[in-house]
């Protein structure tokens, strides 16, 4: 009888902890999920604002959310604290491989850093991410005619105006600057292929 009691009693005893176990499961997954909203919340906040304590608030709610590090990088940048925006911006593409932002931001700021060769390594990867975004494509341009490489600088630039033709002006005007205004020179390296784009301002 007796022993029939103590497996009664144990048995209680493991369904509770089975069942303890499972709350509290679900109450450190709700914990972490408001930590994860409100760190978002707060890395939105400094997006907006620029406030450089909501950034760092939002890391420590979150440490393993790049939002957070993204948020703490540009309010550093804003800062003129390059060093350690870029520590941020390093941690950010490292929870987020994927996200091409990440990559020409980092790419911007090493750039700024006068780390060029880092900054074209980091260009290249956001290209890589995202082909058929103009963004990668323009900050890669603007650095390769800064170093010089003018041809390399231009295809860039074509590149960019492939899925945001809205840039083609642009990319005439400071063709037009490089070449010394040589009409055939600037045409060559804006390459216009469309009657529309041939017809654009500057095109």
């Amino acid at each position: 009888m007796n022993r029939r009691v103590g497996k009664l009693q144990w048995k209680t005893m493991l369904r509770f902890s089975g069942v303890a176990a499972v709350v509290i499961l679900c109450l450190l997954c709700m914990y972490n999920v408001l930590c994860v909203g409100e760190a978002r919340s707060r890395a939105s906040n400094s997006f907006q604002n620029g406030s450089l304590v909501a950034a760092t608030d939002a890391v420590q709610l979150s440490p393993d959310d790049p939002q957070g590090y993204a948020a703490r990088a540009f309010s550093l940048l804003n800062a003129g604290e390059i060093d350690l925006a870029l520590e941020d911006l390093r941690r950010a593409v490292a929870l987020r491989h994927e996200d091409y932002k990440l990559w020409t931001a980092l790419g911007a700021s090493l750039d700024k850093k006068g780390d060029t060769a880092g900054a074209l390594t980091a260009l290249k990867e956001a290209e890589a991410r995202a082909p058929f975004y103009a963004r990668p494509h323009w900050q890669a341009g603007l650095l390769l005619q800064k170093l010089g490489r003018q041809d390399e600088a231009f295809k860039e630039f074509r590149a960019a105006t492939l899925t945001q033709p809205a840039l083609l002006p642009k990319v005439t005007e400071i063709a037009w600057k490089a070449y010394a205004r040589d009409c055939k020179s600037v045409q060559a390296a804006v390459d216009p292929r469309t009657d529309q784009e041939r017809l654009a301002p500057g095109g």
